[in-house]
């Protein structure tokens, strides 16, 4: 990442389940070692492509490109979530900039008829250039040179034919893009802000380690960097002390949470979280934080017991204690009633569950039309057409996507039918 995210996204991705990214591959060594490759990097020279086969668009040759083009080379797959989600996102890039001489190459190891046939169902909402890697030949040079690990994973390449920027391309990417194509993107500031990354690295392991001496020699040179280029964490400076709590925190946030996964007893999992309060954020609501977390694990021991068809007593206490849940989380609520209603495997649905907590999501976040429209279904679900139509018919209103509004506008019909 070029700026210093990690932590806060951690945090994020535990209360919000933010899809930050795909490990590569599952087939990692048993010890990786650091890369000896110096021939990759922010202000370097971009390695040329080697594709095996261009499924969409003309080929790319960037040496070519040199004093001409900006070039984002990224790298995704098919079975990638967030690669998905950053797809359209692109598309859109690609459009705007069109007529700025930037060229998007998105670029896969995966067998080129799995990713035709995915470009083909993707049509215009995937309209860049498109290739399969030459036995993983580019991912070497590019990903692996840097000991990048998750895709999706982006780098932009300036008309000099240096590497400008490199990272998550839903992180900061927007305006990395738009500061080369004006020309206003200093290279020199990007290599101070890699440095930093290193170092944060560096300091996260030191706490892991409570070595005190080392965390207060990277937090200063850190400290230093920050004055020097500004935002290595979003919207506040970096001080040594709060970053040691935040670190802290979410490491003890990872333990907790491991902890419930892994059927720790109460007692066990609420001294970790004793532990984890003393270091909160102010930003943060620890308590619901807490509450997401046992939701979450409450409600896949549901899932769990629901489909295995396990006794009935212990389904009657994971469904009483997900409605008694304290959890504020209007996407978590509003997943998790999504899938009792619509889950294959779930063969006796709880639809007034369902209700309850589509309803605690709509109560607390009433503006979103995705948990409208839930909210609407679960209605539908439980009897109330009238109520269910009324939802719904306010969901469509809500939605400005115009493919999610057609099928918001199906569900009413089928509503209005029964």
């Amino acid at each position: 990442m070029s700026k210093i995210k990690f932590i806060l996204l951690f945090v994020l991705s535990v209360v919000f389940l933010l899809p930050i990214g795909c490990k590569k591959s599952t087939e990692q060594p048993a010890q990786q070692k650091p890369s000896t490759n110096t021939t990759v990097g922010i202000g370097m020279q971009a390695p040329q492509l080697n594709i095996a086969q261009w499924i969409k668009g003309k080929p790319v040759d960037i040496a070519a490109g040199k004093g001409k083009k900006i070039f984002v080379v990224e790298f995704w797959a098919t079975w990638c979530p967030p690669c998905k989600v950053t797809i359209p996102h692109l598309t859109e890039i690609q459009k705007k900039y069109a007529s700025k001489d930037v060229v998007i190459v998105g670029i896969t190891d995966e067998e080129a008829k799995l990713v035709k046939d995915f470009v083909s169902t993707m049509g215009d909402k995937m309209d860049y250039v498109v290739a399969v890697d030459d036995k993983g030949k580019t991912t070497k040079n590019y990903l692996e040179a840097l000991n990048i690990e998750t895709i999706p994973h982006a780098f932009i390449i300036d008309k000099s034919g240096r590497i400008a920027w490199q990272g998550n391309p839903m992180e900061g990417f927007d305006d990395a893009l738009e500061s080369v194509v004006n020309g206003n993107f200093s290279i020199e500031k990007e290599i101070k802000k890699s440095i930093a990354d290193k170092k944060f690295r560096e300091f996260i392991e030191a706490v892991d380690k409570d070595d005190t001496n080392k965390i207060q020699q990277i937090g200063k040179e850190l400290e230093q960097l920050d004055n020097e280029v500004g935002g290595l964490v979003k919207d506040k400076k970096f001080k040594t002390d709060e970053m040691y709590k935040l670190v802290r925190f979410s490491m003890l946030i990872n333990e907790y949470r491991n902890g419930l996964m892994s059927g720790k007893t109460e007692a066990e999992t609420d001294a970790i979280a004793k532990k984890a309060e003393q270091f909160a954020p102010p930003e943060i609501n620890f308590a619901d934080l807490i509450s997401n977390l046992k939701l979450q694990k409450t409600a896949m021991d549901y899932f769990q017991s629901v489909v295995k068809g396990e006794d009935e007593t212990k389904i009657a206490e994971l469904s009483k204690s997900i409605s008694n849940t304290k959890c504020t989380n209007s996407v978590l609520l509003s997943q998790i009633a999504w899938a009792i209603m619509t889950n294959d495997k779930i063969n006796k649905k709880d639809m007034p569950l369902a209700l309850n907590l589509a309803k605690a999501a709509y109560d607390n976040s009433s503006k979103d039309e995705d948990i409208v429209q839930v909210y609407a279904k679960a209605l539908f679900e439980n009897g109330q057409k009238e109520e269910a139509i009324k939802y719904q018919k306010i969901a469509i209103e809500m939605c400005k996507d115009k493919e999610k509004k057609d099928e918001f506008q199906k569900d009413l019909e089928e509503y209005q039918k029964k």
